[in-house]
């Protein structure tokens, strides 16, 4: 509702628990990404293209269904310094996609940063996230804003945060740029302007990336035994 009020582009969506009206929803749109009301991460996050498959989920609870958008993911990472929005970078995604070892095929694998991208692309970015936090009223947080860049070239909001981005993220700005952004949260209290100045000045050193290796097998961890006793001081 507040991204259709400030007129930015936004994902056709529905919040229901009635089987009905998600199977309306996915006539209407062919494909939909279904995750729970009250989730985390990118569990129990599916892909639905036929209506039976919507009969498997417990209509007990309220479902968010999207239509899904084609194209590729990334997340901007920011700051607000005195109730201003200030971008760190953007991170290129790549999700585990469609697999045959029942692995969640939208969970990410790898991030890139700063994304390789062209200074079109960067620029839409840019200018759909300051739209979107422009009139939320914020003084000093961290800010992580997943986008989608669809096949029409338009952005689209997968979702935003007041919180770093994981998977390590944080470790590939302070390597791109040495910005440690917990510090730079912290000291936005204390030294706003120095901070902003720090933002202002940054330099790419190096373009920073990380992959996770995920097994074949799905499974759980039950026990973790080291046959070494670790080092306190590690």
């Amino acid at each position: 509702q507040y991204i259709d009020s400030i007129g930015i582009t936004n994902i056709p969506y529905i919040f229901s628990e009635k089987k009905n009206k998600l199977a309306e929803f996915l006539n209407d749109n062919n494909k939909i990404i279904m995750k729970p009301f009250n989730g985390q991460g990118s569990l129990d996050v599916y892909l639905i293209e036929n209506k039976s498959e919507i009969n498997t989920f417990d209509t007990n609870s309220k479902w968010l269904g999207e239509k899904f958008i084609i194209g590729q993911e990334y997340s901007v990472e920011g700051i607000f310094v005195d109730g201003h929005h200030y971008i760190l970078g953007i991170t290129q995604k790549t999700k585990i996609g469609l697999n045959d070892n029942g692995h969640n095929q939208f969970v990410e694998l790898a991030h890139e940063f700063p994304a390789d991208i062209s200074n079109h692309e960067a620029n839409l970015i840019s200018k759909y996230i300051y739209d979107f936090y422009q009139n939320i009223e914020a003084m000093n947080v961290l800010t992580h804003t997943e986008v989608i860049i669809g096949e029409d070239k338009d952005v689209y909001l997968v979702e935003g945060h007041f919180r770093p981005g994981g998977d390590a993220i944080t470790k590939l700005i302070l390597s791109s740029y040495e910005l440690d952004v917990f510090d730079l949260f912290f000291r936005s209290f204390l030294e706003p302007q120095e901070v902003k100045k720090k933002i202002a000045t940054r330099k790419l050193l190096y373009r920073s990336a990380i992959k996770y290796f995920i097994p074949k097998q799905t499974g759980k961890v039950d026990n973790i035994f080291l046959k070494f006793e670790l080092d306190d001081k590690l």
